[in-house]
């Protein structure tokens, strides 16, 4: 699945986030926030559907959001 928006294209089974043909590197978890973003367009993602679905099962705070 490919997501575009502005000057942006976001290729979700690559991770790959460009603009104007230029890679933006992202890290793994960005990647994941970006595409759950994209994904849920009208949603108001709470913060712990946001770090179940970025981070799992990972003890992490909630500062990370």
């Amino acid at each position: 699945m490919v997501y575009t928006f502005e000057d942006y294209l976001f290729d979700v089974n690559q991770q790959l986030l460009s603009k104007n043909d230029q890679t933006i590197p992202l890290k793994r978890n960005e990647a994941k926030l970006l595409q759950l973003f994209l994904t849920r367009p009208k949603d108001v993602l709470s913060k712990e559907v946001i770090l179940n679905e970025v981070w799992g099962d990972r003890v992490v705070s909630e500062q990370v959001v």
